[in-house]
């Protein structure tokens, strides 16, 4: 665990536009700590007595089913936020979060925390707006894992990683088992979907960088249309 100072705290969405006094005092709650890859920063049920934001690496949040099948509900990236719905309204966390990477996160204490929200408008709008792009995260994993098949799943989530990328190549996130996870499959099923993509020639596949090719046939792919 280590000191958080002011300038750790710039340059993250969730803070952006805060005063320097605002700035300060969260320094003076917030904590930093490391993760090995692999490790639990929580787990499913443990109360939800803190929030955190990444500064480095990836981290899952994910459920478990009965018969050990695993459900990865979001992947986070260093700037962005975790387990902060749960620890502002109380309760526990409703999923378990584990390094999917080496992380180095910043925790803030919810009680301390919510006490600055009251004095901020700028920080509990920055808030308000990241619970809103959850809440978008959120619907959109229901639509794909209720209303489509794996095959629109995999297009969805490249044309949405085309997005976030630069260059022709793709480079995928994770390793397929925790995609697949995500995408609510399992990696036989994936590498099938991109061997199929692949002999349509709607991309290329490298290991884990993909090429898009056609990118109308993969938006009709990820819209439900068959091709």
């Amino acid at each position: 665990m280590g000191a958080v100072t002011v300038s750790d705290l710039q340059g993250w969405q969730l803070f952006s536009y805060l005063p320097q006094g605002d700035l300060v005092r969260l320094a003076r709650i917030a904590s930093q700590h490391q993760f090995r890859t692999g490790e639990v920063i929580w787990e499913e049920g443990q109360e939800a007595e803190a929030f955190w934001v990444l500064t480095r690496g990836q981290a899952k949040i994910y459920k478990v089913s009965p018969e050990a099948r695993e459900q990865i509900l979001r992947v986070a990236y260093a700037g962005e936020s975790l387990g902060e719905a749960a620890a502002l309204s109380g309760g526990p966390y409703p999923a378990h979060c584990q390094a999917m990477s080496r992380v180095t996160a910043i925790r803030f204490p919810a009680e301390a925390f919510a006490a600055l929200l009251a004095d901020s408008p700028q920080l509990a709008m920055n808030v308000i707006v990241a619970l809103s792009h959850l809440l978008r995260q959120f619907t959109g994993l229901v639509d794909a894992l209720a209303l489509r098949e794996v095959s629109a799943r995999v297009a969805k989530y490249l044309l949405d990683l085309s997005v976030r990328s630069e260059g022709e190549w793709l480079v995928l996130e994770t390793n397929k088992r925790a995609l697949a996870a995500r995408l609510g499959t399992v990696s036989e099923t994936l590498s099938r979907t991109l061997r199929r993509l692949r002999e349509q020639k709607i991309v290329d596949v490298d290991g884990p960088r993909i090429r898009v090719r056609k990118r109308g046939a993969l938006e009709r792919i990820a819209a439900g249309m068959k091709e």
